[in-house]
């Protein structure tokens, strides 16, 4: 096999690059926390897009390349960034952050 063909073996795992990339691009987190035996909490919040930033254009940076190609990896690229594209509600009815607004509009410096 070619050395270049290393995502074809990624792509037939049961977790492949492409599950890390969903997970990086989340516009927000949710939490699950038992308080005691009988209360629990659940919830969303906001990422810190300063400290998550430069990990997400990395993978936005991979899901450009992979559109150039063909295939599978094009297919996936294409299916992460609809979501990213698409209009998003936050989790557990939270309400989005000045710099969670300016960041999904895609008006970071």
């Amino acid at each position: 096999m070619h050395t270049n063909d290393w995502w074809k073996i990624a792509l037939t795992k049961d977790y492949t690059p492409f599950d890390i990339i969903r997970q990086l691009l989340e516009k927000d987190g949710e939490f699950t926390e038992w308080q005691d035996e009988s209360t629990m909490s659940i919830g969303g919040f906001g990422l810190n897009y300063a400290a998550v930033g430069p990990v997400r254009r990395s993978a936005l940076d991979y899901l450009e390349f992979a559109l150039s190609g063909d295939g599978i990896p094009a297919i996936q690229s294409v299916q992460i960034m609809e979501h990213l594209a698409a209009h998003y509600l936050n989790r557990m009815g939270r309400v989005s952050s000045p710099e969670e607004v300016v960041w999904q509009s895609g008006n970071v410096a």
